[in-house]
């Protein structure tokens, strides 16, 4: 499986040069070493493996599907505890560096746009394809 960043995360990462914190769910077979981590981090953003600086193992708390993107089939992000309904997804944070220096603070962790299979791409709408 393959990530793909959103438009506007990769205009955040190349054009205002921010930093970039994304979520991936952490596969069953997740590489334990940050060496191997790294590794899977770059094969999974493929278009913008150069970016990849850091990738590390977190549970992330979620609350369910809203939104657009990932956030519509996995459920969305929410920083620190809830109060509300959630419940905790094994993610590896990947950090992107942009290109030039940073002029921005890093994000917030966010799911990317889509993740691609073989077989069909989550979401399956246009907007969720990269460039």
């Amino acid at each position: 499986m393959i990530f793909r960043l959103s438009n506007r995360q990769r205009k955040e990462l190349l054009i205002r040069a921010t930093p970039l914190l994304v979520a991936l769910p952490a596969p069953r077979d997740c590489p334990e070493s940050d060496s191997g981590m790294l590794a899977w981090a770059r094969r999974s953003l493929p278009e913008d493996s150069g970016h990849v600086r850091r990738a590390y193992r977190e549970d992330l708390c979620v609350a369910p599907p809203c939104g657009d993107g990932l956030s519509a089939v996995i459920g969305q992000i929410v920083q620190g505890r809830s109060a509300g309904l959630c419940w905790w997804v094994d993610c590896v944070l990947v950090e992107l560096d942009p290109p030039t220096q940073p002029r921005h603070p890093r994000t917030r962790a966010a799911w990317p746009a889509a993740a691609v299979t073989e077989q069909r791409q989550w979401p399956a709408d246009a907007a969720a394809k990269g460039p």
